[in-house]
């Protein structure tokens, strides 16, 4: 794993620093779709995670009502972030890959960055899901 991260260094550009500034803007462009990808990615484990964690307490005999009832503080400490911060990253995730496919994909693609694609989930919470597939739709064209 750190070994990508080593060669992801080294394909945008090493430690060295080129002179001139067209250049590093195109590496922090770089960048900022290595790590939209990078959140897209993250997401749909964190989703799985949590659908599989989910299913595992059922399958043991835990009532359903409590099935997964931990997950978020798994994710936290897989983040080390608090309970409620992972809390907010699982229901990101799960409306990201459950209700926005184009956008996740465009987050997979780095054509969105993952603060629009939390405003996109964030704020499409309040349509039913028609409505969200229209909007995901018509982001995905726009991305």
């Amino acid at each position: 794993m750190f070994d990508l991260m080593r060669d992801a260094g080294e394909l945008f550009g090493g430690a060295e620093l080129p002179g001139a500034a067209d250049e590093l803007v195109d590496r922090i462009s770089a960048w900022e779709r290595v790590i939209a990808h990078a959140y897209a990615q993250q997401a749909r484990v964190i989703a799985g995670f949590v659908s599989q964690r989910a299913a595992e307490d059922r399958a043991a005999g835990v009532w359903s009502s409590d099935a997964g009832k931990y997950a978020a503080e798994e994710v936290a400490l897989a983040r080390r972030v608090s309970p409620t911060s992972a809390g907010h990253q699982i229901e990101f995730a799960q409306g990201l890959v459950g209700h926005h496919r184009a956008t996740l994909a465009a987050m997979l693609d780095g054509a969105i960055s993952m603060p629009a694609a939390r405003t996109v989930v964030s704020e499409c919470e309040v349509l039913d899901p028609v409505a969200r597939r229209v909007v995901d739709a018509a982001i995905a064209l726009e991305a």
